[in-house]
């Protein structure tokens, strides 16, 4: 479970849930869930290992939302939007947020920044 609070620029907590066996996920913007969200294979990498399974999320149904699918780098160009969480910029600093080796805050932009807060 992975949730982030925005401490200024952008309103929203946002979690993404995967259970453990990465076998079904969940999407919430201030606790109300995107349409869908499922749990799809990656394929293999260069080498010819299998790489981890990723969601792939409906969320047009909540303001700022889009399709995001995590086996590809996610793009989020609405930096007003609490989705702006998602954007594959942020995949070192939240494995780095995950690691607890950070004060848990990310910046995003000049709009704020978000902590992560579970």
């Amino acid at each position: 479970r992975q949730c982030f609070e925005f401490v200024s620029g952008v309103n929203g907590t946002i979690c993404r849930i995967e259970n453990r066996l990465r076998t079904s996920c969940a999407i919430t913007l201030d606790n109300e869930a995107c349409s869908s969200c499922e749990m799809r294979d990656c394929g293999e990498n260069a080498n010819g290992s299998q790489l981890p399974r990723q969601a792939f999320a409906n969320c047009t149904n909540l303001l700022g939302g889009n399709f995001f699918d995590f086996c590809e780098p996610v793009t989020v160009s609405d930096t007003s939007s609490a989705f702006i969480a998602m954007d594959s910029t942020f995949a070192e600093d939240i494995d780095e947020c995950n690691s607890g080796s950070t004060a848990n805050k990310l910046y995003f932009n000049a709009l704020g920044s978000l902590s992560m807060v579970s």
